[in-house]
């Protein structure tokens, strides 16, 4: 570029250019450009430039497939609402047919279909979910349509209650 420009470019210029451009990189930058160089060498303007061309068009490249690897994450998670109990357009949760069953029949029904214990939708167990949300009783990880009462604990806590 200084040659274009009709300056006189010597190996001074390359040094101090050199080092003004690795002052500027980040450092993971520079560790892979030192990395790339022979220990006993000093390297040259041109290699870095050629280097930083290279290092560009990598990221540039993870950059792309990471945000289009996220872009079909996204609509396959979106497309994801038919009703596994009766394949209607709306999430187990607010499917009629599955909220007439019992809290058993409904557990039974999670079991057999592969559907997540914690948020209801299929395809990954309640170990694997990344739902927040826990069960509104008891906060343990399961849905709250799948909260089974302790008959025994809620019994004692009645006979104390009489006391």
């Amino acid at each position: 570029m200084l040659e274009s420009l009709e300056y006189k470019v010597d190996p001074t210029t390359d040094i101090l250019l050199m080092h003004m451009i690795l002052f500027k990189l980040d450092t993971n930058s520079r560790t892979w450009f030192e990395r790339t160089l022979s220990t006993d060498v000093i390297p040259k303007l041109d290699e870095l430039l050629q280097f930083l061309a290279t290092r560009a068009r990598s990221i540039t490249s993870s950059t792309t497939k990471r945000n289009v690897q996220r872009k079909v994450t996204l609509v396959a998670s979106n497309t994801q609402s038919q009703c596994p109990s009766c394949n209607g357009d709306h999430t187990l949760s607010r499917c009629d047919t599955f909220l007439k069953l019992s809290v058993q029949g409904r557990s039974d029904f999670v079991k057999t279909k592969n559907v997540c214990f914690n948020c209801l939708t299929q395809f990954h167990s309640v170990k694997t979910c990344k739902s927040k949300f826990r069960c509104k009783k008891c906060k343990k990880p399961h849905h709250s349509l799948l909260h089974i009462e302790n008959v025994r604990a809620k019994g004692r806590d009645r006979a104390l209650q009489m006391c």
